[in-house]
């Protein structure tokens, strides 16, 4: 590695501004197949429980678990190349994060509790909410704090609209940006190795919840600090090599349900490697008009997937026999019903009320 970059001498390129959307556009649809999976629906009254087939399964397992694994580990890369990639003071940054972060963080929290507490005063919507913690009108204070400051009280570790949870740490570490940068810079090799540890080593408590966040965040000045652009990662790496060990770790997780190799979670191993196999990628695809739509309106599809998901399955389920056939619908095609009608919300939004978007998106 090259010593002495400062975040001054580190320019983002036209053509790596564009794969990084390329990149954001793909990996918001890996979350959505994060959260895609067929698992037991709960009713009020009642759990539909599934059979699922074992090809469906490791399906399942190799894209929601294997392949799209990679994909908050890559938001955070991101995030951290993005900040770091010019000088910036606490405050300016803070300001700017208050706007773009801990705004929409409230505001869309704020949106789904709402809307749960709408649903659950007519009898032929309550029916769908299973779980007393979301029960809006049996909240106390300690309920309210937690659901936007996840305190590990009545089981929380996560805000109410839980993959908030990326937004909630995003925010916290740029509170930390400063002091994490002088330390990385006072120590950068130590600090590495600290990082490398904290991935691979098991962990527990509160620090389970965070290391995912600051690994890949701290990594992303590391990119700034030593010049690693795309271009670097296309000179250096073997492409043919990388994306066969790729796809053999891939498939020995998937099929065989290995999920480690010695004390190496085989999961991380597939996160470094799908890291550097999609940055090459992108490289080859063009921003064409969805992968477009996908990265204007990722903070949308990202803030309003998960519950939207959630609602339409129960519905599903609720109506429909469960076969064969309506597991592999809500698993391969609900989502992608769930992004275009994310993009659509989003472009109405836009157009209707521009200014409560701007808001809610952090100005995106």
């Amino acid at each position: 590695m090259k010593k002495g970059y400062s975040a001054a001498e580190y320019k983002i390129s036209e053509q790596m501004s564009e794969r990084i959307r390329i990149l954001r556009a793909i990996f918001i649809i890996m979350v959505v197949f994060i959260h895609s999976t067929i698992k037991p629906v709960n009713f009020k009254e009642s759990t539909a429980e599934f059979e699922i087939p074992q090809a469906l399964e490791m399906l399942q397992r190799f894209i929601s678990s294997g392949v799209s694994c990679v994909a908050v580990p890559g938001f955070f890369l991101f995030s951290g190349i993005l900040l770091y990639q010019k000088p910036f003071t606490w405050a300016g940054n803070m300001r700017k994060k208050l706007r773009t972060l801990v705004l929409p963080y409230i505001l869309c929290n704020s949106i789904w509790i709402a809307a749960f507490f709408l649903a659950q005063l007519f009898p032929f919507t309550s029916v769908f909410f299973s779980q007393k913690k979301n029960i809006i009108a049996n909240w106390g204070l300690l309920h309210w704090i937690n659901a936007f400051l996840p305190l590990n009280i009545f089981e929380g570790e996560y805000p109410f609209l839980y993959p908030f949870w990326y937004i909630h740490n995003l925010i916290l570490l740029n509170f930390l940006a400063i002091s994490l940068k002088k330390i990385m810079d006072r120590f950068p090799k130590i600090f590495l190795a600290f990082l490398v540890c904290l991935w691979i080593l098991p962990t527990s408590g509160w620090l389970r919840l965070y290391k995912q966040s600051i690994v890949f965040f701290c990594l992303g000045y590391y990119f700034v600090k030593y010049h690693i652009t795309f271009q670097t990662i296309d000179e250096k790496v073997n492409f043919k090599l990388l994306s066969f060990l790729y796809f053999l770790l891939l498939c020995i997780y998937s099929f065989f349900h290995i999920d480690s190799i010695g004390f190496v979670s085989l999961r991380y191993l597939i996160v470094l490697a799908g890291l550097l196999f999609w940055t090459h990628v992108s490289a080859y695809l063009k921003k064409g008009k969805f992968l477009t739509l996908l990265a204007d309106y990722q903070f949308i599809i990202y803030g309003f997937h998960e519950f939207t998901l959630t609602i339409f399955k129960k519905i599903i389920v609720h109506i429909f026999p469960q076969t064969i056939t309506l597991q592999c619908v809500l698993y391969l095609v609900l989502p992608f019903f769930i992004i275009i009608g994310c993009i659509i919300m989003g472009s109405l939004l836009q157009k209707l009320l521009p200014r409560f978007y701007h808001v809610l998106t952090g100005g995106r």
